[in-house]
């Protein structure tokens, strides 16, 4: 899978708003890319890089809140 900062890219851009909305994607057979995991939650909690739906899915931002950051590295290892 993709690791956790470029994981959260690919979500926000698809704009979700809810971990509600992403369940639902995934029981309508939505998940089709091998890049993405089917439970982030339990995947990058287990890699140590979860930092929460709302973070995951830009939420604050999609509220027109202060966006959640991303700092990317070659490694894509940072998160704010």
């Amino acid at each position: 899978f993709l690791p956790y900062v470029d994981a959260c890219m690919w979500a926000r851009r698809m704009g979700f708003s809810s971990k509600e909305e992403w369940d639902e994607w995934i029981s309508l057979g939505e998940k089709r890319t091998p890049y993405i995991t089917r439970d982030p939650q339990k995947y990058y909690s287990e890699m140590g890089t979860w930092r929460g739906w709302d973070h995951f899915l830009g939420v604050s931002q999609l509220e027109g809140g202060e966006p959640f950051q991303i700092e990317t590295t070659e490694e894509h290892s940072e998160v704010d």
